[in-house]
């Protein structure tokens, strides 16, 4: 089984303290738990944690600020650690730490092994998240990539 790994920036101020335990805690496990299925709109951010954390590998970049050379060391190692794991970037910046070149909700198999997909930052300062179309397209992105670590490509 190939492992889903989902990446993000770094903690929000608000779980600077928790994020070695909690990473992506808070709205944004409950976005995408919710885009994908796997939790209701009704559920606290706690419980939607709970069951993303039960289909992917949750990891931050940075332990606090975001710096390129934290984010850019921490990425190289990721990839080192999973050589061939399914990895779903979480916005731009993460994509580029990545060295990651292209757009939103495409899948990409990499010569390596691995495969890569980017959605939009799911912040509250992302607009995208604003419109239903977004919603849709992350959920299909986070389910293919959690099948493509049950089931694989080849």
């Amino acid at each position: 089984m190939r492992r889903l790994v989902i990446v993000g920036e770094g903690p929000s101020p608000r779980y600077v303290g928790q994020e070695i335990k909690y990473p992506l805690y808070g709205e944004t496990a409950r976005r995408l738990s919710v885009a994908a299925g796997w939790a209701q709109s009704s559920h606290s951010p706690e419980r939607a944690y709970v069951y993303l954390k039960q289909h992917a590998l949750l990891v931050n970049l940075c332990r606090g600020r975001w710096r390129w050379d934290e984010a850019r060391a921490r990425a190289a190692g990721l990839q080192g650690t999973h050589r061939e794991g399914i990895f779903v970037l979480l916005g731009r910046r993460v994509a580029g730490a990545f060295g990651h070149r292209g757009g939103y909700y495409k899948t990409r198999v990499r010569e390596d092994g691995s495969a890569i997909a980017v959605v939009p930052h799911p912040s509250g300062l992302n607009r995208m998240w604003n419109e239903d179309p977004t919603w849709h397209r992350v959920g299909r992105v986070l389910c293919q990539a959690y099948a493509m670590s049950l089931h694989g490509w080849r």
